[in-house]
């Protein structure tokens, strides 16, 4: 599994028959979780209750308004760049191995382990100069 946008992949071969789907979820790209969008990539196809609903344009408009936006005005490596300082301290802190995907940590006895409420900056108003 890659996760775009908080993972160090500087590359993806998708030469494979085996890869019918590719999926984006571009909530956990821009930290924009409260409005859940993705985009779905197949090689084939079909017929499905969303894909009737994408053909009918029935989508969340904001949600792909603000992400389209999003992907024409911030660099896909801006969390992972923002955030891996963070992730290698909270580790650090935590006894755990950073992952290269930003939002997780590997512990040696429980697995892999989020830390996205660790990386969370409370209190603190968003800061577009960094963008």
């Amino acid at each position: 599994m890659f996760f775009f946008g908080i993972s160090k992949i500087d590359q993806l071969n998708l030469n494979h028959d085996c890869i019918t789907h590719v999926a984006f979820s571009l909530s956990k790209t821009f930290a924009t979780g409260g409005i859940r969008t993705g985009v779905l990539y197949k090689r084939h196809k079909t017929t499905t209750p969303v894909t009737i609903a994408n053909d009918h344009h029935y989508v969340q408009l904001a949600g792909c308004h603000l992400h389209y936006h999003l992907l024409n005005n911030i660099k896909p490596e801006f969390i992972y760049n923002k955030y891996r300082d963070r992730q290698k301290a909270l580790c650090k802190e935590l006894n755990m191995i950073p992952s290269d995907t930003v939002i997780f940590g590997n512990c040696k006895d429980k697995g892999r382990q989020c830390l996205s409420y660790g990386l969370q900056e409370f209190n603190k108003p968003y800061d577009l100069s960094m963008i």
